[in-house]
């Protein structure tokens, strides 16, 4: 009896330890250790992929990657991933290479929940919810063959996949599963239990007391489409046995059963002939498809018949007769033709037209011989006049002819201009990809820049980058500068620059890439793409969801990914760089998960994603706002935001504003996180593994903040009222504007051009508002120097100006603001030069400075970083004349250096003395540039584009150290900065670590909720009014009492006598 009890004891604990630990055993999310944190991306294998998110009934989000041929998407099959019981789909990713590049299919992987990036806990049911929920994700993509959609599960994936066939075949769902493989699975989990614990009792154990069964066994016998199942021969875990007899109780009359003898359990896909197995299977069941659709191909085959009655027809013309009826060309006899006759080869108007959206040339192997033709080196060696020897370009949006400019050393820069990537883009909605025009397009001009703000504009320089004012709704376009092909590399690096202008103003054709690209070999594109409100208006949901100017960005680097190969470029070696909002742009750009791992590097020049200008995290604002200067705030919201799309479609008035404060997130027109491009704040990004593979070199001026605190004190601290303004806001009465769009005077950014036909389109107003006007049509920089600057510097330094600026960026301010003044303030006390220098350094440290460091360590806390970081200060004075309301001031500073500083160099304005068609937006008999600064920009150059090559400036891509000071990458231990100044290139170590540990104590801060002390304060004064009252009444009690009690002590004194 004892025994017998002794038994059942041990069954019964037994059965709970099973029960209790099965999860445990079963669901390992977290091996490795890393699993949970670090999940690798398909760019390390380089497949382009988008990231998905997919939410369950029960509110999970499941994390994954859709993996696309980029080529024929939606014929190729879809397979579904279902992956093993451990780690995440990072860990798949070199087995989805092998299917991807060997069988030639489209597939997605995705985290169950509780494992990877996916929320949630394990559980059987849970699993199979999210089965489901993918397979439903799967057929709403419409760029994916549904008649082709098939699963593949390995081990514990199998299981799940098999539910979900068996669920699908009991509902009867159409279009069916194109076919099913399974991989080491086993029949069900009580049967791997008796098999791995070898303990008698469990024989008598009923499914029941099993917490998860994953029945296989039972459910297979309701599949009955194709289903493939692979067996390792050692599987040491799963036996072969088990994978035969799932195929002997399935039902399906097109299955079968492969054992691979040498297979184990996790590496039976590294198997002889796993590939071929599987796409030998692949094409089986096409085959079974086309004899169940036999009718259906009937009308193919007629179709097919008919094309080639065409064809004939075609090549008779075309080799027997002068007919110039032929179909649509090849690419190898387009180019031919164009470079024998400068022409076409004519096709009908039937087969052109529809070959406007099918046209696609990424498939094209061009060869060095096809290259050379388009860029016809051919006619320099038969010395024709260089007029004669127009560069060609075949993209994927038409066919254009170029320019090319003779530079040094007999070598050639040609330039292809205005090459529209989009088709007119519409108010408030994303670009649509250009179409295809089987035409010669002239590439040799710039389009017009993207709609912005005359007012803004006139006069404006960017540095010494003049801007034009001609502006226009069709404007989403590049412009390549290419160097020679041939001599350099083979395939060139890319840059694709993304211009700065706040977002609100500028273009791609400020900036000249033809030296940039030629002295460094490599291809420059610079683009426009929307800005201000139609380019990023947000009202913060769906309604206006934001970041439209970031899609065109986006699609101008698919249109050079897909067709870099064409004009002799190198599609893995996508650099984006970025100037001030353009460095904002091209880190926020490779953080979207439609980016898809496209960009191999970054060049971030003052200013980072990190800056508090780079997103704007109160959309409504902008939107209340605007609405109010419209006059659409009265509506009601429906009606407000009809009121805000027609007056950005009508396009009539002058309407764009750039409202400036002394807050540096101000409420302008910036990206946001719109859950969409973004669905992450930037800080996250960088620290995930989107960024763990691209390099940055990034940097600022030794005096950011320069021009920003010049404004600051002349226009919000020489008026104690005044805490903001709008350029561009003119009087309500005036709303119309007048654009001169043939207007190509270039103006010094050192003179302002005055206003001498002022009365020529305001005959119609009252004389009162004259001068108003007269002030109005002044620009911002001229008001601010019609000021006496002693008087306003006079006016600034007897203000708290510290504390005003801080106050306007800092939630608790009174936390700090004093150890900010012993910084920032009290060095300057008795001297008001080294108070505007102090200032400048404030703003410069909170715009740039310190969002810049701040990145820098992020990157360099990645764990398994793969990429490069390299930082500098750019410290030599700019030869452009800024004309500047402190200058007298500023000589006693001769190493202030401001804002965009190093772009002459970069760009090469020094090097195109003699060169009239390069940079013929800067008036270089302006500024008298030195040998020696000619040779520091060619310095500058060469470390720009060995970063774009190689990630490292130092060498070039034949891996040869060209540079003569060794630029130290940034690093955890070794905080380095290459000084850029004049004779004096040289490495800094630690510059900015100290003020980097002054602010980000209080950058803490705030993101905690203020300073104890502070926050004791507030609440004090939250509740000061309960208080009182309190008070009051305990004191009325109070005064009660001792007035009751010495009442009753009279009484009581009375009664005595």
């Amino acid at each position: 009896m004892q025994s017998i009890n002794s038994f059942f004891t041990n069954a019964q604990q037994q059965i709970s330890s099973l029960y209790g630990f099965q999860d445990a055993l079963l669901y390992q999310p977290n091996e490795p250790d890393t699993a949970r944190t670090i999940v690798q991306t398909p760019d390390t294998f380089h497949m382009p992929y988008e990231t998905i998110t997919i939410e369950t009934p029960d509110n999970e989000k499941l994390h994954g990657y859709l993996i696309k041929q980029i080529n024929r998407t939606n014929e190729r099959e879809t397979l579904v991933f279902f992956h093993g019981n451990a780690g995440n789909i990072g860990h798949r990713l070199q087995n989805a290479n092998l299917l991807y590049r060997t069988c030639n299919i489209n597939i997605l992987l995705f985290d169950y929940r509780g494992y990877g990036k996916s929320t949630g806990t394990p559980s059987e049911t849970g699993l199979y919810t999210d089965a489901l929920a993918v397979y439903q994700y799967v057929r709403k993509r419409n760029d994916l063959n549904q008649e082709k959609i098939f699963l593949f599960g390995r081990s514990l994936g199998g299981a799940v996949a098999l539910h979900l066939a068996s669920h699908l075949a009991q509902m009867n769902a159409t279009p069916p599963l194109y076919g099913i493989i399974v991989e080491n699975t086993f029949t069900s989990i009580p049967d791997m239990a008796k098999r791995l614990f070898q303990v008698t009792v469990l024989d008598y154990v009923p499914n029941w007391c099993y917490k998860n069964v994953y029945s296989s066994l039972s459910k297979i016998r309701h599949i009955k489409v194709p289903i493939l199942f692979l067996s390792g021969g050692q599987d040491e875990l799963v036996p072969p046995q088990m994978m035969e007899k799932l195929h002997e109780e399935c039902k399906s009359s097109k299955k079968q059963l492969t054992i691979f003898p040498d297979g184990q359990h996790n590496t039976t896909w590294l198997s002889h002939d796993y590939t071929t197995r599987i796409r030998k299977f692949l094409a089986e069941i096409n085959v079974y498809e086309k004899k169940k659709f036999n009718h259906i191909m009937f009308d193919e085959i007629i179709s097919l018949i008919f094309y080639i009655f065409i064809l004939l027809f075609q090549i008779h013309f075309t080799y027997s007769s002068s007919s110039s009826i032929i179909l649509y060309p090849s690419f190898e006899r387009i180019v031919n033709q164009l470079s024998f006759n400068s022409t076409l080869p004519s096709c009908t108007f039937i087969i052109c037209k529809k070959t406007e959206t099918q046209a696609n040339f990424s498939t094209i192997n061009i060869t060095n011989e096809y290259l050379f033709k388009l860029a016809s080196y051919n006619k320099i060696s038969q010395q024709k006049k260089i007029s004669l020897q127009r560069p060609y370009l075949i993209a994927s949006t038409g066919i254009y002819h170029g320019k090319r400019i003779k530079y040094r050393n007999n070598r050639y820069i040609d330039q292809f201009l205005g090459i529209y990537y989009a088709e007119i883009p519409q108010s408030l909605e994303k670009p649509i990809k250009k179409r295809f025009n089987y035409s010669i397009q002239s590439a040799t001009k710039y389009s017009p820049y993207c709609m912005q703000s005359l007012l803004m504009t006139e006069n404006l320089s960017y540095g010494s980058f003049v801007m034009q004012n001609n502006f226009n709704d069709d404007c989403l376009s590049l412009n390549i500068y290419r160097a020679d092909l041939r001599y350099g590399e083979k395939r060139k690096a890319i840059m694709l620059f993304s211009h700065g202008g706040s977002n609100q103003i500028g273009g791609g054709s400020l900036f000249d890439g033809s030296i940039l690209a030629s002295e460094g070999d490599i291809i420059v594109v610079t683009m426009n793409f929307r800005l201000n409100y139609h380019g990023f208006l947000s009202s913060g949901d769906d309604r206006i969801k934001g970041n439209f100017g970031l899609w065109d960005q986006l699609l101008a680097v698919e249109w050079i990914y897909e067709n870099a190969h064409l004009f002799g470029g190198d599609p893995k070696r996508i650099v984006l760089a970025g100037h001030s909002a353009g460095a904002g742009n091209v880190m926020l750009i490779p953080a979207s998960q439609y980016c898809r791992g496209m960009i191999k590097r970054i060049i971030s020049q003052s200013g980072t994603g990190l800056a508090p200008w780079s997103i704007n995290h109160q959309p409504k604002k902008l939107i209340e706002r605007l609405s109010h200067e419209f006059n659409c705030a009265q509506l009601n919201e429906t009606e407000m935001f009809q009121c805000i799309h027609k007056l950005l479609q009508d396009n009539k008035g002058d309407f764009y504003r750039l409202h400036l404060s002394l807050s540096i997130a101000d409420d302008n027109p910036y990206p946001v996180i719109d859950n969409d491009f973004l669905n992450d704040t930037i800080e996250n990004i960088i620290q995930s593994d989107i960024y763990k593979n691209i390099d940055l070199l990034t940097g600022v001026t030794l005096n950011e903040g320069l021009y920003f605190a010049e404004y600051h004190i002349g226009h919000f601290y020489s008026d104690l009222t005044n805490q903001s303004t709008s350029i561009g806001k003119q009087l309500k009465t005036r709303q119309k504007r007048f654009i001169n769009i043939n207007s190509t005077a270039i103006i010094p950014p050192d003179i302002i051009k005055t206003q001498d036909n002022i009365n020529d389109d305001i005959y119609d107003y009252d004389e009162d508002d004259i001068d108003d006007i007269k002030l109005h049509r002044k620009t911002h920089v001229e008001q601010v120097l019609s000021y006496d600057p002693y008087i306003v510097l006079e006016q600034f330094s007897k203000l708290d100006y510290v504390e005003r600026y801080i106050n306007a960026n800092f939630q608790f301010s009174k936390c700090y603001i004093n150890e900010i003044r012993k910084r920032y303030e009290y060095p300057g006390k008795n001297n008001i030069t080294m108070r505007l220098k102090l200032y400048i350094d404030l703003v410069s440290d909170l715009m740039f400075n310190f969002h810049m460091v701040h990145c820098l360590n992020l990157r360099t806390q990645i764990s398994n970083q793969t990429s490069s970081n390299y930082a500098y200060i750019y410290s030599h004075r700019p030869t452009f004349k800024a004309r500047s309301l402190f200058r007298d001031h500023l000589k006693t500073l001769p190493h202030v250096i401001g804002h965009f500083a190093e772009l002459d160099y970069v760009f090469g304005v020094p090097l195109a003395r003699g060169y009239r068609q390069i940079h013929r937006n800067v008036n270089i008999s302006y500024y008298n540039y030195s040998d020696d600064e000619e040779n520091f920009s060619r310095q500058l150059i060469r470390y720009w584009t060995n970063f774009i090559k190689t990630g490292n400036p130092n060498i070039d891509s034949l891996l040869i150290k060209n540079s003569t000071i060794e630029w130290k990458p940034y690093t955890s231990n070794e905080h380095n900065y290459i000084f850029f100044q004049l004779n004096n290139i040289h490495n800094e170590l630690n510059y900015f670590d100290s003020m980097y540990n002054f602010w980000i104590k209080f950058f803490q801060t705030e993101l905690n909720g203020g300073c104890h002390k502070e926050l004791i304060i507030m609440k004090i004064k939250k509740h000061i009014g309960l208080f009182l009252i309190i008070l009051f009444v305990l004191l009325i009690f109070i005064i009660i009492y001792f007035i009751c009690k010495r009442y009753r002590k009279n009484k009581k004194n009375n009664i005595e006598h």
